[in-house]
């Protein structure tokens, strides 16, 4: 793969202006610095992209469709009333990567944001569910940050796992919601966390008792080459075995 994926997220807040938002990270962000657009941790050094956008009128609904009912009415109220947004954006593809980042958000949520909002998934966290996945040393955790699972007309996916470095998920079957649900996130898990690689044509299932599903390693067409969403891994695409 010749380029990176590129991982987005956005942490809405209310600051009186752009000046208040340098004097939050200064003071409230825990070590990062911010300048000409760059974001930095002092002590390691990582860096990332740091761009502010103004009030958007539509934030409110695409937390709450991103959220799939994980904020409440309050929650919302306080996105609705944001006046800017942080954009955090870095090239993604590892754990280390995603972790970091991850870390860089959380510094967001300490100088005043309300939400999270993964850009490159469409998925969208509270405050506490932020903080929560971050203090997690486990792996697993990345995983509930940045991937989410779609589904629905027999069809279900993973959305996501480019930023940290792995294929997608999907599965065109006639089985209940929660299962490939399971089933998706099992295999991603299996994969990303165990560090394994799944040839073309073999079979996976959730456990011993559950039904094969043969994987099949495809280029990612769901979203085109431009979208945040594409995969430029790949997905593993299942089906009956």
């Amino acid at each position: 793969m010749s380029e990176l994926p590129t991982i987005v997220v956005g942490v809405p807040g209310k600051w009186a202006d752009r000046s208040a938002i340098l004097e939050s990270i200064v003071k409230h962000s825990g070590g990062y610095l911010f300048a000409g657009m760059i974001l930095m941790n002092v002590e390691t050094k990582w860096s990332c992209s740091l761009e502010i956008y103004e009030n958007d009128p539509n934030l409110r609904r695409a937390f709450e469709i991103a959220g799939g009912g994980r904020f409440s009415a309050s929650q919302l109220d306080e996105i609705d009333d944001h006046t800017f947004t942080l954009y955090l954006s870095c090239d993604g593809g590892s754990l280390e990567t995603a972790r970091a980042l991850m870390n860089a958000v959380t510094a967001m949520l300490n100088c005043g944001g309300t939400g999270v909002k993964i850009e490159s998934t469409g998925i969208a966290h509270t405050p506490e569910r932020w903080r929560e996945l971050n203090a997690s040393v486990l792996p697993i955790a990345l995983l509930d940050a940045y991937v989410t699972y779609v589904g629905g007309d027999g069809g279900f996916y993973s959305c996501g796992m480019q930023n940290i470095g792995f294929r997608d998920a999907v599965i065109n079957a006639e089985i209940p919601p929660n299962d490939a649900a399971n089933l998706l996130f099992t295999l991603n898990a299996y994969v990303a966390l165990e560090n394994v690689t799944i040839g073309d044509g073999e079979t996976f299932s959730v456990d011993e008792t559950s039904p094969r599903y043969r994987v099949h390693k495809k280029r990612c067409e769901m979203f085109a080459t431009d979208d945040l969403f594409h995969n430029p891994y790949g997905i593993h695409d299942l089906t009956p075995a």
